[in-house]
């Protein structure tokens, strides 16, 4: 088999072995060792395997229903095979929903609901058991309630009261107001105590009272199987069955590497069957032009129809291509490669290593003294907004991120305030917090609020040679020739502007350097604006452009007119 051969088939493994990793991450993780009593108990037992959910006898048929009116599949989720006891406290989201799946047959009756967690061993006081499926109410499988959390609620646990006849009165807000017969609750330390926290008589304080399993088809769903008798348990975790939605594993949320490449690189932690996991943010989704590797198969804005006719990638930018069109031709000392983009002469050999792109025949860093207008990021030489290529789900709008610590680039996040309230000295406007002092103001595009007054997002902006900041876009730079080889991304594309004329494989990284930084303005180019204050060169190759430019036009007029003549 030749070595390209070899090479193509390699490549291909290594998408197959990526993809088959993604569908790993997605799929429902094995199951942890079996829930067991303390007297060896392996739990829930099923006590009839043709039992309906609501005959009490069958835990995993209330699971498998619910699956299917998810619009998963049943058996995803196993009784046995998933059960917890892990997760014991959740974060909750905007709005919690509440649903009874079976009573049982239990001779008891029951209340549900949640409390906020608190720290210390002692169980919550009856103020903070806020009954949310009344006695009535789990008395009536498919009864649905939705729960909007008071303010400042971080951190919630779920208990079940028991009582042997007649539930207690509840206060004006929910809560009890009478000690129930028993109360069991998610955070199993206080399981078989009383509000002192004393041991209660006959009731055994390491039985397990209640599992948990997170649903497969919607992961911010969990079931809630409880025991409710204190004394003896039949051990089917049965009595009452519910399911809680918008809520997620405490602990939740934090940012991890998936060790995957490309977009689907950054993940966040989750909970997958009771244990934290690093999920990726984004599967993979069609390859755009933005410079990023979005269909996480190693290779970054590949494939010949990511943009429009005539015009190809660069950058993570749309621009011209040199070779399709007259009106593009390359300027001087650069050179039109076969794939339309116009390279340094200088550079058209050079290959340069990953994270670096070539200048003058050198290889520099791909953002080397790059400073972005507001909004925008720069990768791989190019300034993209860093919000056009991350979609947020309805309800939530895409907010910029200033940059922390020694990172220059800002990052956009998905942000969804009415849910979770904001900051002191910030208000919620359009699903994002922004500063109070902005938060009547409306800035015209290409400008930003800062400290209640409109900002140019192009404020300190220094563009990839080639380019200028123009209404908080690095566009062409009006100095230069038109048939320059530049040109801004389409309407609708990736956000940032074109990133000028530099090499495609390399070419240059930046016009002039960041704060502190010094770089060499280049010895030829396309006249464009340079930090360092360099001027007359660039301003004779503008002008030899020009009168370059002049003279093929006339001689393709001449032609014309020869062409013409009898």
């Amino acid at each position: 088999m030749s070595g390209r051969s070899q090479m193509t088939l390699g490549t291909a493994s290594s998408v197959i072995l990526t993809l088959l990793t993604l569908l790993a991450a997605a799929l429902w993780p094995l199951a942890a060792a079996a829930v067991q009593q303390p007297d060896g108990t392996v739990v829930p037992v099923i006590l009839s395997n043709t039992g309906a959910c609501t005959s009490g006898l069958n835990v995993q048929a209330c699971l498998d229903d619910s699956e299917v009116s998810l619009g998963g599949t049943a058996a995803t989720v196993g009784a046995i095979a998933n059960a917890t006891i892990n997760q014991e406290t959740f974060d909750p989201g905007c709005q919690l929903t509440f649903k009874v799946l079976s009573k049982g047959g239990s001779r008891y009756a029951h209340a549900f609901g949640w409390y906020p967690v608190r720290p210390g061993n002692v169980p919550p006081p009856l103020s903070d058991l806020n009954v949310f499926l009344t006695c009535a109410d789990a008395q009536t499988p498919g009864t649905t309630k939705t729960l909007t959390l008071p303010a400042g609620v971080t951190k919630v646990g779920f208990f079940m009261a028991s009582y042997s006849a007649t539930c207690g009165a509840l206060s004006p807000t929910g809560a009890l107001l009478t000690e129930p017969l028993y109360t069991f609750y998610t955070e199993r330390r206080f399981n078989g105590l009383d509000r002192a926290g004393m041991p209660i008589a006959d009731v055994p304080l390491s039985a397990i009272r209640v599992l948990t399993w997170q649903s497969a088809a919607e992961p911010g769903s969990f079931y809630f199987g409880w025991e409710d008798d204190g004394k003896f348990t039949d051990n089917n975790f049965n009595d009452l069955v519910t399911r809680v939605g918008g809520i997620s594993c405490s602990g939740g949320g934090g940012s991890c590497s998936t060790g995957l490449p490309g977009a689907c690189a950054a993940g966040s932690m989750q909970c997958r069957a009771g244990t934290l996991t690093c999920v990726p943010d984004q599967t993979p989704v069609p390859e755009t032009c933005n410079a990023i590797d979005d269909n996480c198969d190693g290779t970054v804005d590949e494939g010949s129809a990511i943009c429009p006719p005539q015009k190809v990638c660069y950058r993570g930018n749309c621009v011209p291509s040199c070779t399709q069109s007259e009106f593009y031709p390359c300027p001087l000392t650069f050179e039109c490669d076969p794939t339309g983009i116009c390279v340094e002469s200088s550079c058209k050999t050079v290959t340069c290593a990953t994270g670096q792109l070539c200048r003058g025949g050198q290889c520099r860093g791909e953002c080397e003294g790059i400073v972005c207008p507001y909004g925008q990021a720069c990768r791989r030489g190019g300034c993209v907004d860093v919000c056009a290529s991350l979609p947020c789900d309805t309800g939530f709008t895409c907010l910029v991120q200033p940059p922390k610590g020694a990172d220059v680039n800002p990052v956009g996040v998905c942000s969804n305030c009415p849910c979770k309230g904001c900051p002191t000295g910030t208000t919620c406007s359009n699903n994002a917090c922004v500063p109070s002092d902005c938060a009547a103001v409306t800035c015209s595009p290409g400008t930003h609020c800062q400290a209640g007054n409109c900002i140019d997002n192009c404020a300190a902006a220094k563009c990839p040679v080639g380019s200028t900041c123009t209404k908080g876009q690095c566009v062409m730079d009006p100095g230069m020739r038109p048939d320059a080889g530049m040109g801004t991304a389409p309407p609708g594309g990736a956000g940032g502007a074109s990133a000028g004329v530099d090499a495609a494989r390399s070419g240059d990284a930046g016009a002039g350097g960041a704060s502190g930084a010094t770089s060499p303005s280049p010895k030829h180019g396309c006249g464009c604006r340079l930090s360092d204050g360099a001027g007359a060169a660039p301003s004779l190759l503008i002008l030899l452009a020009l009168l370059s430019t002049r003279r093929r036009r006339r001689h393709r007029q001449a032609a014309k007119e020869l062409r013409r003549s009898p």
